[in-house]
């Protein structure tokens, strides 16, 4: 093997978390979604985990079906606030349904 394998070779690197709040955080939440179904043997455990994605995955179709555009009304917004400034910013098409915003002036962002 070459001098460099700990730079770039996976199995060089060590299995301990990089990022312990990050992980630390993600079980927190799992834990706090799935709740009482902790407790309950696997097959009632996995049947509730299933059940509460169900019922979120339907929450979210019935509130999205209630946007009138195509866009996230969110992002909706941002873009009606980028097109009252459509004269400091050059609009490319790169795709029918992807604009590549450039600033006109030196320094735009």
């Amino acid at each position: 093997m070459s001098e460099n394998d700990h730079v770039w070779s996976r199995y060089m690197f060590g299995i301990t978390a990089k990022c312990s709040h990050l992980t630390n955080n993600l079980a927190e939440s799992f834990n706090a979604f799935i709740g009482d179904a902790r407790a309950k043997p696997i097959i009632y455990c996995v049947d509730s985990i299933r059940i509460k994605i169900m019922s979120m995955m339907n929450h979210r179709r019935m509130v999205a079906e209630r946007w009138k555009g195509v866009l996230v009304p969110e992002v909706q917004k941002q873009v009606i606030e980028l097109s009252k400034n459509k004269g400091m910013f050059d609009v490319q098409g790169l795709l029918l349904t992807e604009l590549k915003w450039m600033g006109k002036r030196e320094g735009m962002k």
